[in-house]
Parts: structure tokens; C-alpha cells; sequence
């Protein structure tokens, strides 16, 4: 498995649930992070239960110059791979949002006063 994949398919809801330990008595990073974690964690999921299976089914085929249909594969593995990737992209991208709200949650607020 190549390393970037596997430090990212990883790291992604390791560290969302690093903020949610280290951010647990603030309540307002505390919701975002959560949510965070979540959506993190749905996506792992949906790379285990649903996307596995279907590369390892894929796999199983064979080569593709020894496939005789081989667009028929690629249509019984479509129309399970595409939804659920789409699936996939929503619930990471809605991980990355939530995790940058409790980033900005958490940010201290400096008010300059001017003229002053």
C-alpha cells in the first residue's frame, strides 16, 4: 500500500480525534471537532466496507489484457464504486470544514482598539 495514502487514510480521523481529546472542556471546539471526527471516521469506513472489497474484486479479475470483457467489468464495478465515492468525497471534505471551524472556534480573538 503506498505510505502517503496510508499516513493520510489514517492520520485523518487519528488527528480529528486528537482534537477531540484535547479540545474536550471547550465546548464550542469541543462540537466541531466532533462532527469532525465523525465524518472522518464515516469516511475510513466507507474505504473499509465499500471500496476494499470492490479492489480486491477487482484484482481477482486479472489483468486487464486478459479480461475478454472488460468493459463489462468496469460497469459492475462502477456502479457500486462511483456513488459510494462520491459518498466518500462529501463526508471527507465535510470533515475537513468541521475540523476548520473548530480551528477558527478555537483561535483567540485579538481586538486592537484604534485611534486610541
Amino acid at each position: 500500500m503506498n505510505p502517503w495514502f496510508f499516513a493520510t487514510f489514517l492520520g485523518a480521523p487519528a488527528l480529528a480525534l486528537v482534537a477531540v481529546v484535547s479540545n474536550r472542556r471547550t465546548r464550542s471546539v469541543l462540537l466541531w471537532a466532533v462532527v469532525g471526527f465523525l465524518f472522518a471516521a464515516a469516511t475510513f469506513w466507507i474505504t473499509i466496507v465499500v471500496h476494499t472489497p470492490l479492489n480486491d474484486a477487482l484484482d481477482a479479475a486479472g489483468a486487464a489484457e486478459a479480461i475478454p470483457d472488460l468493459s463489462a467489468v468496469r460497469s459492475a464495478h462502477e456502479a457500486t464504486w462511483v456513488p459510494w465515492n462520491v459518498a466518500r468525497m462529501l463526508t471527507s471534505t465535510a470533515s475537513l470544514a468541521a475540523l476548520g471551524c473548530a480551528l477558527l472556534t478555537a483561535r483567540p480573538q485579538h481586538h486592537e482598539r484604534r485611534g486610541a
